[in-house]
């Protein structure tokens, strides 16, 4: 060793030992373990998207057209598909007593189980609706059963008797029950004699 050299100058780039210089980290890819690993992903998406494909057909169910159906027919639906039907009454008188008006969603939407579901439901014409008195006297049976009909009177009763005096189909005398001619209404009561 020379005096101009130090000791540490003795070791140079050319002469370290391989053990002294940085090393390196190559990682080692193994194509098996790769493919084993994106092949249980995807196995695992299938089983996911399966699993919420099975929930969803087990819990969700389309609402049917349930208009113009009945209430025990709209219930029947509601129980079978464990649907909750909140029901809604109001007086329609287009739509019979009993039967479904409207409802809440329309019919192929998805519900799912033990949800509400509201529909309105017809109690038929109102009942204290006031009704214009024809001049019954006037009228045929066949007219006053048609004026009946189509204000759809729910009190009125139809008797038949002998007359000489009126003519056959011809009111012989009526009287009203609940109320007078001017505030007749469609629930009031009443009976009319007819001659046969």
């Amino acid at each position: 060793m020379s005096e101009s050299n130090s000791y540490l100058d003795t070791f140079k780039n050319d002469d370290k030992p391989a053990s002294f210089e940085q090393e390196t980290f190559v990682p080692v890819r193994n194509r098996r373990s790769q493919t084993r690993l994106a092949i249980l992903v995807v196995a695992l998406l299938i089983l996911a998207a399966g699993s919420y494909a099975v929930y969803r057909l087990a819990n969700d169910r389309n609402v049917p057209e349930l208009v113009g159906l009945s209430l025990e027919e709209a219930n029947a639906w509601a129980t079978k598909n464990r649907i909750v039907l909140a029901v809604k009454k109001e007086y329609s008188f287009d739509v019979a007593s009993g039967m479904v008006i409207s409802q809440e969603m329309s019919a192929g939407a998805t519900i799912r189980k033990n949800d509400a579901f509201s529909i309105v439901v017809s109690l038929g014409a109102d009942p204290d609706e006031n009704i214009p008195w024809p001049d019954i006297k006037a009228m045929s049976l066949s007219e006053i059963e048609d004026w009946i009909s189509e204000n759809k009177l729910t009190g009125i009763n139809i008797t038949t008797a002998n007359s000489d005096i009126v003519p056959e189909d011809q009111v012989i005398s009526y009287t009203l029950t609940d109320n007078t001619e001017a505030n007749f209404m469609r629930k009031s009561r009443a009976t009319i004699s007819v001659s046969i």
